[in-house]
């Protein structure tokens, strides 16, 4: 299965990444930790079969994918970390196997509002890309001229506006792959990036059964993690240590970085 390795020291600690952040946005996150761990990270499918999106239909189609990763490649029981997408997948995958986990870190997954999850299930597909998140990621560019454009493009987003310089171009270097005529484009597609925005699942039951102990991170202006559904998560899991992490959104492992690295390793470390 393709993966990134970051290297390092230690028992095995998985990092699963979020949708369209390919795993080496998270380097100033995750190298940090190769001082105690052995870090690897899964590639989603979006990164290996970029064309598959059209037979997509669920998000627990990506879970057996993390479960052989973590048995042929992680020596389980592991400790691991996910950011949004990824914290709620790697969720969901300690629920199925709960042997497979040692501890888990889960930093602003995605876990949204029923009415939410609701009105997706209930859109008929043809008519999903009118919902505005949706129909942001279809229109969104995806070819540049250089990697230099393409961070000039992003500089200018609204969602990357706290991440400093050197965040953005971990982004752009992992996001953007060069092409057969020498432009670059999204090493993931921004029509599977959509795809899996519409097919965001309803995850507060698993939530509530997981028993592996639990890092929650939260940055304090997320729009994926609402003041509502962090209280009740902490109503849910009160065993679960809470961390929220204040000037950041839903993007805080790229905005604060060390802060990150430094909860998950204390966590880890006591568990």
């Amino acid at each position: 299965m393709d993966f990134t390795d970051f290297g390092g020291d230690g028992p095995t600690l998985h990092f699963a990444h979020a949708n369209a952040y390919p795993p080496a946005s998270y380097r100033r996150v995750l190298q940090p930790l190769t001082t105690g761990h052995r870090v690897k990270c899964i590639h989603w499918l979006p990164l290996v079969q970029p064309d598959h999106h059209p037979h997509f239909r669920r998000w627990s189609e990506l879970v057996p994918d993390l479960i052989t990763f973590i048995e042929q490649e992680c020596d389980p029981p592991v400790r691991a970390a996910g950011h949004s997408m990824g914290a709620t997948l790697t969720l969901l995958a300690a629920v199925h196997r709960p042997d497979l986990f040692r501890g888990l870190a889960l930093i602003d997954p995605v876990i949204l509002p029923f009415r939410y999850v609701l009105s997706l299930r209930l859109t008929p597909e043809r008519w999903r890309s009118r919902v505005p998140i949706i129909a942001k990621a279809l229109r969104r560019p995806d070819r540049w001229t250089t990697r230099q454009e393409a961070f000039d493009f992003h500089r200018r987003a609204r969602v990357f506006r706290r991440l400093d310089d050197e965040a953005l171009w971990d982004y752009i270097n992992a996001g953007t792959r060069e092409t057969g005529d020498g432009q670059f484009m999204l090493s993931f597609p921004r029509e599977w990036e959509a795809r899996i925005y519409g097919t965001c699942p309803w995850v507060w039951p698993q939530l509530k059964r997981c028993r592996t102990p639990m890092l929650a991170i939260r940055g304090a202006h997320s729009d994926t993690v609402s003041t509502q559904s962090w209280m009740r998560w902490q109503r849910l899991q009160p065993q679960a240590r809470f961390v929220e992490i204040a000037d950041a959104g839903h993007l805080v492992p790229m905005e604060r970085p060390q802060a990150i690295s430094n909860a998950i390793a204390e966590f880890f470390a006591a568990t």
